[in-house]
């Protein structure tokens, strides 16, 4: 499922992926009906068949999410886990044990913290 530069309700988000396998989202944010962002650690759920993620510019984190990651159990495991420009602040050190916890032997990983400064 590829998702490029949209809005999406986290309901109607959560219908299309429920049997992804692939997640794909670039530039695009996920709402609730209150018009509060979805964290990384409320889509994670919504999507437990999915081994490949790919997350670009659209990944939030808050105070919640580290304690949050490490509750969740993923099977299947990532083969492809790429996250680029987190926005937030979370335990690095935490985030990268939910990391290693859920991937694959040889699975593909990049993680990228915030965005890259502009000369």
């Amino acid at each position: 499922m590829i998702f490029d530069i949209q809005n999406l309700t986290f309901g109607i988000f959560k219908k299309i992926v429920e049997c992804t396998e692939i997640l794909r989202l670039s530039n695009t944010k996920i709402y609730f009906s209150d018009d509060t962002i979805a964290h990384f650690e409320d889509i994670l759920p919504c999507i437990p068949n999915a081994y490949f993620i790919y997350i670009f510019k659209c990944c939030y984190v808050s105070p919640r999410t580290e304690k949050m990651l490490l509750l969740i159990k993923r099977n299947p495991k990532f083969s492809t886990f790429e996250i680029n420009y987190i926005e937030g602040d979370v335990d690095t050190d935490k985030f990268w044990e939910f990391v290693v916890k859920n991937i694959q032997p040889r699975a593909r990983v990049e993680i990228c913290w915030g965005y890259p400064e502009i000369m």
